[in-house]
């Protein structure tokens, strides 16, 4: 079983703001980690760009035991699922401040490749804040 979201991490300016928008958005993501379901996310392309699939890029096997952790970890959350695709970019595991691993993809060739969005993305506490507001 996922581990379930810790609604007090919630944003202090929010609030009691947060609790009526936990619940009202429960079954788009089940109360646990990873399970999102409200959405299809598309990345368009430009015109005449070919999808990116690229190899992993070389490691030695530390590195490697770490990826394959976290990929593992991901799958359990079901953050990610298991698919064939024509579509790959690498990982990569970038120092954090304190010295532990931050699990990063290279999506540079992507993005490189990918229409822009031209809508402004709000604040994660506006957000909040709006859809708190929404009723179901």
């Amino acid at each position: 079983m996922n581990p379930a979201v810790i609604r007090q991490t919630c944003p202090s300016e929010c609030g009691l703001e947060c609790s009526p928008y936990w619940r009202s958005t429960e079954p788009f993501w089940g109360g646990h980690l990873a399970s999102i379901k409200a959405t299809k996310h598309r990345i368009g392309l430009k015109p005449g760009s070919k999808p990116v699939r690229l190899n992993s890029y070389r490691m030695g096997p530390r590195t490697g035991e770490l990826i394959k952790a976290q990929v593992d970890r991901i799958l359990k959350l079901e953050g990610i699922e298991p698919i064939k695709s024509e579509r790959a970019s690498p990982v990569v595991l970038i120092p954090k401040p304190d010295g532990s691993p931050r699990f990063c993809i290279d999506y540079r060739q992507l993005n490189e490749r990918t229409i822009r969005d031209s809508v402004a993305v709000l604040s994660t506490t506006t957000m909040v804040r709006r859809l708190a507001e929404v009723t179901p």
